[in-house]
């Protein structure tokens, strides 16, 4: 916890790595699994869908709860400003509009600074109602994921700033590098007082190259916290 990230990757020659081999089988082994125990029970089961990964997937986060909350038909659309930060005028009133939405159901671990930072900022969604829980943990690829909520204490979110007058200086509580992702899961994931149902990973705009290297690990901490229902 909260170790050294590694170095980046080369963003301009592309060098990355691959999953092993023993990597795909187990990637193969959890379809083959997910497909054999689709009960009919777990239709009606009580669903936390966990999201990891950074900015592209916080919009895919926000449209499907979106989707999900106000249980919009087919070809109906989430409004543009909770899928475009620019729309807003600024990060903070992004934060407090995009959270608000969802009619105090959402709570928002966020902090952002007028220059981007990495080391101050941090964005985790949680949202509580009694059919779904969804959670939103962002991770840019292989830098620091890492938050000021633990699991037992999401209501207590708050939305602040990282400069100005009203500057938060407020400590993180949790990080994992993208290699120790497998660690933020076990350790962080699992703590939640309803279990993961289904993970969503993403890491592709920035860096990853540990993530690829323990994605083998990953994938298994995954198994582990939640079986074979949703990776």
């Amino acid at each position: 916890m909260n170790k050294v990230p590694p170095p980046a990757a080369n963003e301009q020659d592309g060098s990355s790595s691959f999953p092993t081999n023993s990597t795909n089988e187990l990637i193969e082994e959890i379809r083959i699994n997910h497909s054999l125990q689709t009960n009919p029970a777990s239709i009606h089961e009580k669903q936390h869908v966990v999201f990891i990964g950074d900015s592209l997937l916080r919009y895919s986060f926000l449209e499907w709860l979106d989707q999900k909350h106000f249980m919009r038909q087919e070809g109906e659309y989430s409004p543009p400003e909770l899928v475009n930060e620019k729309i807003s005028h600024s990060w903070h009133s992004y934060f407090i509009n995009s959270t608000e939405h969802f009619q105090g159901k959402l709570y928002c671990d966020c902090r952002r600074s007028v220059n981007f930072s990495l080391s101050s900022e941090t964005e985790n969604r949680y949202y509580l109602s009694d059919s779904l829980w969804a959670t939103y943990l962002q991770g840019y690829g292989d830098n620091m994921a890492h938050g000021r909520i633990m699991p037992s204490e999401t209501n207590n979110s708050v939305i602040s700033q990282a400069d100005g007058p009203d500057k938060d200086e407020s400590p993180f509580k949790w990080g994992y590098v993208g290699a120790d992702w497998d660690s933020m899961i076990t350790e962080y994931v699992s703590k939640f007082q309803r279990k993961p149902t289904t993970i969503v990973f993403n890491a592709g705009l920035w860096p990853n190259n540990g993530i690829s290297n323990n994605l083998g690990n990953i994938l298994k901490a995954s198994r582990y916290v939640m079986g074979y229902k949703g990776i």
